[in-house]
Order: C-alpha cells, then sequence, then structure tokens
C-alpha cells in the first residue's frame, strides 16, 4: 500500500491475484453485507486480465488487510517528516509517550536545521503560544487560540504539501486536548474545539477531527479548505461503519438502521461545500457510503447537477437491488426538478416505469417539439404503447404516426438512396467464391444450398424493398420450386424481410402467395406477413386479421407459422387481444406439444418483461398437464417462453413481490424442471446488470462434471433388457445435463451484457469454460460470447471463435460460427468476411458447417451494412427488451441446432427479426422536414468525473447527416446555428435554430445602425432587387453551362444543379458560389441517358473535403475522406486487379498504417511512406502457407523473420527436402538384430 500523504490517491496491489484496484481510501469498499464490491470512483478503473469476481478473496480478508495498511500509514506518516540519513527505528516495546518524545525531539532538531528564518520565527512564535496556554491563566486563552485558528486557516490553503502551522502543532496535540478539558468558558472551548478538529488531520488513528468539529464553533467548512473536508469526509464514513456493524452485531435489521443526528448534520455542512467546489464525485461518494442520497437533490444547482446525474448513472454497474433503483430514481428527480425532459425520459425507460413517462409528456404538453421529440425516442423503443397516454399529446394525430413508425421504411430508403446502395445484391455478391480456392468443390445439395441463399439474400436486401430473386413474381415461383418442402416457408416468408416495414408494398407482393395450392408456400406467406410488420403498426392491423384466422386450423405448418409470425409482429406490445389469441392454442385439446411450444415462445416474446400473470398461469397449467419432459423441445420451448415474461422486468421493485408468488407456484413442477426455470427467471431478471452473485451460481452450474455410472456386464435377457433401459435413462439424463450447462453458460453473457467490464472480465472465464469444461458448457460458451458484443466484432472474440469454429464437436463448430456472424451483423467487417471465407474453404465438405458459414456471412452483411442487432440504445444505456428477447430465442435454439436452422424447423431463425434495427442518424427541422448538418462521428469517450468539458469522443471523422453509427460510437454536432433537442445524437433528433441573441459572442455580427434621416439610394435600391435570391429556373450562361436551384444574392447558395457545356454534371449543397456540403459529380458518357458517376461525397471550397468516394473509369474507386482533393486520412480504395487498400492516407497517397489485400488473397499489414511500403510490416502469403515478419524501406524488404501460417491450408507449401541416407555396414547391423531378437528371452 503506498501512501502520498493523507487521504491521497491509495494504490492497492493484490499481486497473488494479479487484480489491481485504485481507490481514494480502503473506506471506499463497501463492506455491506449484500455487495460484494463497489468502486466509487468512476476514474478507477480495473487494469487486469483477471475476474472481479476474486472480489470476494479480498472481502474475506478486508480486516487484516485494513490493520496491515494502517499500521504501514502510521509508520510513513512519521518518517515522512524525519530526514532519511538520521532515521531512526523506534523498539516496539516501548510505551506510546517515549515513542511520542523521541519522534518530537527528532524532528525539532532536523526542523531547526532545514528551516529559513521565516519559518524559523513561525514555529518560535506557535511554540511561545504553546507555553502561554500552559499558564494557569485563562483570560489569554481566545486572544492565543485565535491567533493559532488564523495561523492555521491562512496555511490550509495549499494541497501539495504538509503546513507548516501543523506541521510544528502536531507533538502539541495532546496538550491541547489537555487544555479543552480545562477550559471554562463555553465559547472559548469551542475556538479550541476547531483547532483540536483540523490538528487530527495529522493523526489518521482516530475519530477526533470528526468529534472536536461536533464539539466546535460550527464555523464553515471553507474556512479551513479542501482537505479539511476530505479527511472529514473519510471519519464521517468510518464512523457510519462501525456505527452500522455495531447495530448489526445487535441484530437490528438493516433497513431500521439510520444514521445518527450527528452524522446528517456534517452532511448537510459538507456536501454544500463539495458542490460548490467542483467536487462532485466526493459529494456523490459521500452520501453513496452514508446511503442518504436523497440528500443531493437539496443542494445541486443547474450548473452541476448534470455531472451529479452522470457520476451517479456511472455508478449503477457496480450497484446491485435496490440501490441501483434508488439511484435512477434519484437522478430521474433531479432531471425533472430542472427540466431536463429528454434526459428524464431516458432514465424512466431504462427503469421502464410509464406511469413517470406520462407524467413527463403531461407537463410538456405545451412544447411541441419536445413531445414530438418524445415520440421518436418511444417509436423507436416500440414498447407497451397501450402503457402510453395519448391524450397527454398536443397532437395526436401526428404523435401517432410517429409511434407506429409508418415513416420509418420511407425514411430508410431515402438513406439507402443517399448511400447510393438500392441496388440489389446477389448471394454470390457476399459469397465472393472468387476469391476462394477453386479446387475444393462444394459438396452441398441443392435443395440445402438454395435454402442458405434464401437467407442471405433476405438479410442482405432486408429493408429495401427490393432484390433479384424472391421479388419477381416468375423467378420467385421457379426459386421456390428449388427448395425441400420446410424450405418452402422459409422461401416464402424471406419476403417479409426484405419488404421490412414497408407494409403497403410488401402485403401486395405476399398477397400473391397467400392463395398458393401449395401450403407450405400458403404457411410461408403468413410467416412473412408477421415479419413484414415487425416494430411497425398499423391501422387495419393486418398481422392479428388475418393470422388469427390460421390459429386453430387443422394443418401444423398454418398454425406454426400463424403462432410464429404474431409473436414476430407484436414483439414487446403485451396487446391483450394478441394474447387471447395465443392462449386460445395453449387450452386447445387438439394442439400439440409442438404448437404449444411455439405458442409459449411466441406469448413470451409479446409479454417480454410485463410480468404477465395470466400468460405465466397457463403456460405453467398446460407444462403441468402434459406430464413435461426435458429432453423433449416442445418442454424446453414451453420453459422458455415462460421465462421470457420476466426478461428485464419493468419497474421490478413494484413486482418483486409478486414475482416471489410465481416462483413458489412452480414448485409443483418436477425439481429439475424446477431448477431450471428459476436459473432461467434469475438470469432474465437480472438481465445486463452483471451481478456477481448471479454469475457465479452460473459458473457454479457450469463447472460440474456428469459422473456416470458403472455397471457389471448382464448375462441373462432381462438383465440385458433392463440395462438397455437404464441406458436410455441415462443418456437422455445425460442429455439434460448438457443442456442446462449450454443454457447456464448462454446466461453468463446475457447478465453481463451491457457492463463494459463485466465483458471484459468475462472473456477470460469463458476461456477457461472453453479449456476446461464439458461438451454441454462449450456449446453455450459462444452463443454467451455472442451475446456480450452484439454487432461489435472484437478482434479478441473473432479470434477465440474462430479457433473454435475447426472443432471436433460439429456443434461447438456450428455455434461459434454462428457466433461469428453474429458478433459482426451489420457491419461489412473485412476481417470477418475473410476469415468466413476461408472457413468456407475449410468445411467445403462438411454441408452443415457450410450452411452455418453462409448464414454467418448473411449476418455480416445484413442490410448491406446499415443495419445492427444489438440491443442497447441511446448510447448504449436503454435496453431493448423486444430485440433481446428476439435474440435470445434465436441463440437458444442454436443449443439444439441440426433439429431446428439445420433440420426442418429453419423457419425459427425469422425470429430474429425483430431484433433488426436502423444504424441511421438522421436530423430534422422544427417542421419535421429534413435538415443536412455537418457532425463529428467518433468512438465514445468516458469522460465522466473529469473537470470542466472535455471532448466526448476521439478519432471522429466529419459527415454531413444522414449518417451511420457504429457500436460504440457518438456523434456531436459541428455546426453552432442548431442545437439537438435530444443530447444524445443517435435516431431522429430534431435540431432547434439558435437565436442570434443566445449564440456565442464569437458569432454575432457587428451592430448596424441606421441613419433614419438619410434615404438610400434609388439606384441601388433597384439594383439589391435585381438580385437573384431563393428558387429560381435553369440560368444559362454564354460559354454554354447552366444553372438550375436556389440563389443568395446573385450567388449560388443552396441545392442546385450545375451542367457544364463538356457533359459533366454537379448536383448537391452550394455556398456562395462554391461547391459546398454533399454533392455529387457526374460525367455524361457516349449514350446520351447514361452518366458515370465520379464523385459522391463532402465539399468545401470547390474541392473534395470530408468524407466522399470517387469512381475511376477502369473500374477502380477510393472511398474514405478528403483534404483539398487529395485523399487524407483514413480510405479504402479498390484496384481494377480485384486487390484492395484499407488504412491510412495523406496527400494522396498510401501514407501510415495499413492493410493491402492482393488479388490471390495475401496481404500486407504494416506502414507506408509516400505510396510505399515503410517500417514494420507483416506480409501473410496464404497461398505459402506463411508470414513474413520484418521492416520495409522504399516498398523493399530489408530484414525479417517467416513463419509457417496454416501451413495445411496452402495451395503451395513450402518444400523440405529430405536429405538422402546411406547405411555404411548393413550386413553387420543386421547381424546384430539378429543377436539381440534371438537372445531377448535371456
Amino acid at each position: 500500500v503506498i501512501w502520498d500523504n493523507e487521504n491521497s490517491l491509495t494504490t492497492f496491489i493484490c499481486q497473488e491475484l494479479r487484480v489491481y484496484y485504485v481507490f481514494d481510501s480502503f473506506a471506499k469498499l463497501t463492506r455491506r453485507s449484500n455487495t460484494l464490491f463497489r468502486l466509487v470512483h468512476i476514474n478507477c478503473k480495473i487494469a487486469a486480465n483477471e475476474y472481479i469476481y476474486y472480489v470476494t478473496i479480498i472481502k474475506n480478508n478486508l480486516k487484516k488487510i485494513k490493520d496491515e495498511s494502517t499500521n504501514f500509514k502510521d509508520s510513513f506518516m512519521d518518517k515522512s517528516m524525519t530526514n532519511e540519513e538520521n532515521d531512526t527505528s523506534i523498539d516496539g516495546n516501548e510505551n506510546e509517550t517515549t515513542k511520542i518524545n523521541e519522534t518530537t525531539k527528532l524532528n525539532e532538531t532536523i526542523v531547526e536545521e532545514e528551516l529559513n528564518e521565516e519559518e524559523l520565527a513561525l514555529k518560535n512564535k506557535l511554540t511561545d503560544s504553546m507555553k502561554k496556554l500552559a499558564s494557569i491563566d485563562q483570560s489569554v486563552f481566545p486572544e492565543i487560540l485565535n491567533s493559532l485558528k488564523c495561523l492555521i486557516r491562512t496555511s490550509t490553503t495549499s494541497m501539495t504539501s504538509v503546513p507548516l502551522p501543523l506541521k510544528f502543532l502536531k507533538p502539541h496535540i495532546s496538550e491541547i486536548k489537555r487544555i479543552y478539558e480545562i477550559i471554562e468558558d463555553e465559547e472559548t472551548k469551542k475556538i479550541c474545539g476547531d483547532i483540536i478538529s483540523v490538528l487530527s488531520m495529522t493523526t489518521p488513528n482516530n475519530l477526533d477531527c470528526i468529534k472536536y468539529r461536533v464539539l466546535g464553533s460550527g464555523e464553515p467548512i471553507e474556512s479551513w479548505g479542501h482537505e479539511y473536508s476530505r479527511h472529514l469526509s473519510t471519519q464521517l464514513i468510518e464512523d457510519w461503519h462501525a456505527y452500522f456493524d455495531k447495530a448489526q452485531e445487535d441484530n437490528i435489521d438493516k433497513q431500521d438502521i439510520v444514521p445518527m443526528e450527528v452524522h446528517i448534520n456534517l452532511l448537510h455542512q459538507i456536501i454544500p461545500y463539495l458542490l460548490d467546489h467542483n467536487a462532485e464525485t466526493e459529494a456523490c461518494d459521500l452520501v453513496m457510503e452514508i446511503e442518504r442520497i436523497d440528500i443531493l437533490k437539496s443542494y445541486v444547482t443547474i450548473q452541476n447537477y448534470q455531472k451529479v446525474c452522470n457520476y451517479l448513472m456511472s455508478l449503477i454497474q457496480f450497484s446491485i437491488y435496490p440501490e441501483n433503483y434508488l439511484i435512477l430514481q434519484e437522478c430521474l428527480d433531479m432531471e425533472l426538478h430542472f427540466k431536463a425532459y429528454v434526459n428524464a425520459i431516458l432514465i424512466a425507460l431504462i427503469i421502464r416505469d410509464f406511469d413517470n413517462i406520462n407524467d413527463i409528456i403531461k407537463k410538456t404538453r405545451d412544447d411541441k417539439i419536445l413531445q414530438i421529440q418524445f415520440a421518436y425516442i418511444l417509436a423507436r423503443i416500440n414498447r407497451k404503447m397501450d402503457k402510453i397516454g395519448m391524450e397527454n399529446f398536443y397532437d395526436t394525430e401526428i404523435i401517432s404516426t410517429i409511434l407506429d413508425n409508418s415513416e420509418l421504411s420511407s425514411r430508410f430508403h431515402s438513406f439507402g438512396k443517399e448511400l447510393d446502395i438500392m441496388t440489389p445484391k446477389d448471394p454470390k455478391d457476399i459469397y465472393k467464391t472468387h476469391l476462394e480456392n477453386s479446387m475444393y468443390t462444394i459438396t452441398m445439395d441443392q435443395a440445402r444450398q438454395s435454402l442458405v441463399s434464401t437467407f442471405v439474400n433476405a438479410f442482405v436486401n432486408a429493408g429495401f424493398c427490393c432484390d433479384n430473386i424472391m421479388s419477381k413474381e416468375t423467378s420467385a415461383r421457379s426459386w421456390i420450386r428449388k427448395h425441400s418442402e420446410t424450405g418452402y416457408i422459409s422461401a416464402t416468408a424471406s419476403l417479409g424481410l426484405i419488404y421490412l416495414w414497408d407494409i403497403n408494398n410488401g402485403l401486395i407482393e405476399i398477397d400473391k402467395h397467400l392463395y398458393s395450392s401449395n401450403k407450405f408456400i400458403k404457411a410461408g406467406a403468413l410467416l412473412a406477413i408477421g415479419v413484414l410488420t415487425t416494430n411497425v403498426n398499423d391501422a387495419s392491423d393486418p398481422a392479428l386479421a388475418i393470422l388469427s384466422d390460421y390459429l386453430l386450423k387443422t394443418n401444423t405448418n398454418f398454425k406454426v407459422s400463424a403462432i410464429i409470425g404474431l409473436g414476430i409482429s407484436y414483439a414487446g406490445t403485451n396487446r391483450e387481444d394478441v394474447i387471447n389469441q395465443l392462449l386460445s392454442v395453449l387450452k386447445d385439446e387438439d394442439s400439440s406439444l409442438s404448437e404449444m411450444g411455439f405458442a409459449s415462445l411466441s406469448l413470451g416474446l409479446i409479454c417480454c418483461g410485463s410480468c404477465n400473470g395470466d400468460v405465466f398461469a397457463d403456460i405453467l397449467d398446460a407444462l403441468i398437464e402434459n406430464n413435461p419432459k426435458m429432453h423433449e423441445a416442445s418442454t424446453k420451448n414451453m420453459i422458455f417462453g415462460l421465462a421470457l415474461n420476466f426478461l428485464n422486468v419493468d419497474n421490478y421493485p413494484k413486482v418483486e413481490s409478486q414475482i416471489s408468488n410465481m416462483k413458489e407456484s412452480l414448485q409443483v413442477l418436477p425439481t429439475e424442471l424446477y431448477d431450471l426455470v428459476i436459473m432461467l427467471i434469475d438470469a432474465f431478471i437480472y438481465a445486463g446488470t452483471g451481478n456477481v452473485v448471479k454469475i457465479q451460481e452460473l459458473i457454479t452450474i457450469c463447472s460440474n462434471h456428469y459422473k456416470t455410472t458403472t455397471v457389471s456386464s448382464p448375462t441373462t435377457e432381462e438383465e440385458k433388457k433392463e440395462k438397455k433401459k437404464r441406458d436410455g435413462e441415462e443418456k437422455i439424463k445425460k442429455q439434460n445435463f448438457k443442456y442446462i450447462q449450454s443454457v447456464a453458460a448462454m446466461c453468463i453473457g446475457l447478465i453481463c451484457m451491457g457492463e463494459e467490464i463485466g465483458c471484459t472480465m468475462s472473456f477470460r472465464i469463458f476461456g477457461q469454460l472453453l479449456r476446461y469444461g464439458d461438451s454441454g458448457t462449450k456449446r453455450g460458451v459462444p452463443l454467451a460470447m455472442a451475446l456480450t458484443s452484439m454487432s461489435n466484432p472484437k478482434l479478441s472474440l473473432l479470434d477465440s471463435l474462430s479457433k473454435f469454429s475447426h472443432d471436433s464437436d460439429n456443434e461447438i463448430a456450428h455455434n461459434s460460427i454462428l457466433a461469428m456472424g453474429l458478433l459482426g451483423a451489420g457491419t461489412n467487417n473485412a476481417r470477418l468476411a475473410a476469415m468466413l471465407r476461408q472457413l468456407a474453404v475449410y468445411h467445403h465438405k462438411d454441408h452443415y458447417n457450410l450452411f452455418c458459414v453462409r448464414l454467418a456471412q448473411g449476418f455480416t452483411h445484413l442490410g448491406k451494412g446499415t443495419l445492427s442487432l444489438s440491443p442497447f440504445f441511446y448510447d448504449q444505456r436503454v435496453l431493448h427488451t423486444p430485440s433481446l428477447a428476439s435474440l435470445l430465442i434465436v441463440l437458444h435454439s442454436c443449443i439444439d441446432i441440426k433439429s431446428t436452422f439445420l433440420g426442418s424447423m429453419n423457419s425459427m431463425l425469422y425470429y430474429i427479426a425483430p431484433a433488426i434495427h436502423s444504424r441511421m442518424l438522421s436530423t430534422l427541422d422544427k417542421n419535421l422536414k429534413p435538415l443536412p448538418v455537418v457532425v463529428r462521428v467518433g468512438q465514445a469517450v468516458d469522460v465522466v468525473g473529469q473537470a470542466g468539458k472535455p471532448k466526448t469522443i476521439t478519432g471522429f471523422q466529419t459527415h454531413t447527416t444522414p449518417v451511420l453509427l457504429g457500436y460504440g460510437e457518438r456523434s456531436e454536432l459541428a455546426s453552432k446555428e442548431y442545437e439537438p433537442v435530444n443530447p444524445i445524437i443517435e435516431g431522429v433528433v430534431i435540431l432547434k435554430e439558435i437565436e442570434k441573441e443566445n449564440m456565442d459572442y464569437q458569432q454575432k455580427p457587428m451592430p448596424f445602425l441606421h441613419d433614419l434621416d438619410k434615404k438610400e439610394q434609388l439606384w441601388k435600391i433597384r439594383e439589391r432587387l435585381s438580385l437573384k435570391n431563393g428558387i429560381r429556373n435553369t440560368v444559362y450562361s454564354t460559354n454554354g453551362d447552366q444553372y438550375t436551384g436556389e440563389w443568395t444574392d446573385n450567388l449560388k447558395e443552396g441545392k442546385g444543379t450545375y451542367i457544364w457545356k463538356n457533359g459533366f454534371i454537379y448536383e448537391g449543397d452550394w455556398k456562395k458560389d462554391k461547391k459546398c456540403g454533399f454533392g455529387i459529380l457526374l460525367r455524361q458518357t457516349n449514350d446520351a441517358d447514361v452518366y458515370h458517376k465520379i464523385y459522391s461525397g463532402a465539399w468545401k471550397n470547390d474541392k473534395k473535403h470530408g468524407y466522399g468516394t470517387q469512381f475511376s473509369r477502369n473500374g477502380e474507386y477510393y472511398e474514405g475522406e478528403w483534404y483539398a482533393n487529395k485523399q487524407s486520412g483514413w480510405g479504402r480504395n479498390y484496384y481494377n486487379d480485384q486487390s484492395a487498400y484499407e488504412g491510412e492516407w495523406y496527400d494522396g497517397k498510401r501514407h501510415g498504417k495499413g492493410m493491402l489485400q492482393m488479388a490471390n488473397n495475401n496481404r500486407f499489414i504494416g506502414m507506408w511512406k509516400n505510396d510505399k511500403k515503410h517500417g514494420d510490416g507483416e506480409l501473410y502469403c496464404f497461398n505459402k502457407g506463411k508470414v513474413t515478419k520484418g521492416f520495409w524501406f522504399e516498398g523493399n524488404l530489408k530484414c525479417g523473420k517467416i513463419y509457417e501460417f496454416d501451413r495445411d491450408a496452402a495451395l503451395e507449401p513450402p518444400e523440405y527436402k529430405i536429405p538422402k541416407c546411406t547405411i555404411i555396414n548393413p550386413s553387420e547391423i543386421l547381424k546384430k538384430v539378429k543377436y539381440n531378437f534371438i537372445n531377448y528371452n535371456t
């Protein structure tokens, strides 16, 4: 333990565990019985690779650690005031008085040698004052004590060294205490108490600082400086914990323990001082330790409330129930008090308290823009619209349109046109088989190959309403016939993904197949309707109107498709009419167990997080009546659907008792099923919380090993029959054991997700489980990894999953491959795409693994890189429960993947539809029209607890909205002309124009004084009126050019199209007669109706500047950053020889770190300079199976090493010739061998 000085930052290093913690003092580590740990300073990061769950070991030994650290601290504080050369050790057997006297004498000798004249005079003055205090005459005490008080007060402003008066008076503190006891005058006694309280900062072994503060005059804390307030806070926390522990020893219930009046009075003195002096984090830490967070809101101001709220919100991941809900409620109250209504509604969404949401909407009824922003936020969450009171909105028609997401499809298409990605893509464009080795032929059968291509086609073109396979009626029919019977369902249902969110056009296309004579095609059309309408509401309610008629049909395919379709369409809505329709399937005697299982899954998806008692009771009744067996798929689905009812429960404090009653009612189930349901319910309740206790329980389940019983070999027929029966039961038990472990492993990722430190540390646990766990645990770990980093392809996770995608256990390989696809879902990640292409070559003989690889490729290119599966919104704060529920259903199906996605129930893959959402950021003006503005997009930076106004993003790039936001990215406005209504610029954001009088003074125009007596000349008025302003018809120039668009004072400004005589066309933004903003430059080809795009992107002062894409005639194109017409920054260039470069550019040349991928898939990763390899780099030669690591100079390798790399998969592996060996004397050797063989036994 290293102590710099009193209450300084302390670093605690536990070498054996290799776990590093940094915190302000040992009192910062909470010792409450229901809390394992809490780090209270947001900048205190865990910098270790070991897992934080080992903190329980630290907690058990906390008392010993604290005692040792205190002893070390005491000796360090004493030695810090002495010279190292004259350091004197003190015998431990001497009494306390002898120690103090010897230390004091030594200090006096050293101090006198080192002090200057001024400091020596101060020491002598203090010594004289102490001698006077030792006199009997108490009449001189007030004057002397006031003099000492003044000297101490003026010296406590420094925080870099111990104040001299405190050094000089430390040896006399026991004398001053003695004097305090004999003082008779009360006022004088209080002054003496103040002095002792301040001097006690040098004696940390006791609580004198807080004791004499109470006995003192009660002067404002600011009189003694910041260090005094910190010391007082520390001792207050220690005193509170001592009081708390004593109360618990007396068997007083924790909820009945109330802080003493002394604690509360001191809090009311310390908190205002800390908040007024920019110490918001310390104020929050103090109230959290005393458990009186409610005091904060009485003292926060409009200047500091945001810092306080941000810090408290960051503490939620280190808190458990009910502390986390108390923090959220206090933050909500503060945001409401200062009328930060958007932040308040986001916090209410985290709590999932819809009563508060309605209250906020009601309070803002007069603010039209604010309510529209609320509507866009709620529409993105798309949850429980029945709980949102429409009467609280100012205009129900506009708000209903927004809440229904009816504009979602058109807005997404506009964005696609802006990015020029509306052209449909084929599966072969995703597979890129031309880059794979042609010697390996694909062995997948035609029906399976067509099925996976259908899925890939649907994922890639999702939401774009056009493709090359299913959109055209003739091609769709011929394509569907290439599938097997169950494949017909998935092929037809893919129309729902292709026309995602576009109800009008989608229903027209699906209707063509709804009346097909083929029952499988008709069932697929029913499922397509459910997929089409997910996350979108319509007044006609087509999904319920059409699908409800098929719920009680005798045809199983119709029934199951309608059940799944209703679940997908109404995910998270908790609509009573839809629930009643699905409950009728559970109660229908003719329903099969399989149909009941799918009905339970859909009910769980619709009611996720609602804790619906009717759904819970009916599913439980269905389980009991049908004699559930865990190894059956229907039982697993029913249990999983029942548990989804508790996923991320809405407003948990209000339903806690209801959940407890529901758990008790589950005891009627068999023990094995009961344990499984309780495990699932607990994991779903704590989803995304990082709860350590629950994770440890799941790790315990995963670490168990199945024990088989050995029986002697049977001899009689009866014994053989008995053995066969036992073997069957043993096999089922083993399957159930593996299933439970797989689910437990997946739930570890579920609890860790959304909490950065927990996700990072869980990676080590996953590694241990993959090394030492049973096969059931190993199958669930890839699914858990996918949950912790959905649509966020971390390299460490990808490398680990890539390793296990080659596993000999096929189910582990299947799940690892699919997890890779989910990690990169919607990112178009080039590294992941290359890894999947290599896997396709590796698994070319295994059609199951190859099927999973193709699915993963489809996920990676979801929506052509514009969609995401991450269930977290708004700066990763708000968890979208329906998205998470749909992901869990898909991942749960992967546990038995051969009977679901790889078997007859491949249509279950469409359960993923509710999790699909756009990564688009679009900005609107107050009239709800698109408003392109310049934004900076970069990696989010954690600035909580930092002083001043630090930058919230790093490594940003400048774009014009609409733009794409990746995982962990944050955007901020680059223009000072507008301010966002929503402080978190994500999704759809409304911008308000800043009035000129409210802008910064740099932006204010110079005042223009009019001379009222002097009239403007008539010719000037006419000339001004003749200037072109606004939108004009086409203006033709004398040189043959023409312009159509907006003008400002005879200058092109705004939107416009300029056509040059030589055939070039520019269409985009203008400013002061120059291209500025977003624009597209085209060139007319020989065909008058065909134009070749040259450049599309940002402009500034007639030059390419910002992010843009340039296309060359030879087929090459560059996309990335530009500066003054030259590539500069990050960019990607595709060459006509099928090679590509991605990395840094400068002055139009490759310069910096980058990767060059050649046509033969070989690649160079390293440094570049002036368009040549220059610096450290690695050259991967996949065709030869080797990698070269070394140093390049001007394109040439100067030095390095060559290693083998994936030699088995190389086409031309290096040859190692075996040297020729000859036997010199073969006859003699043969004789010796014969002799040894003959005489071996002897």
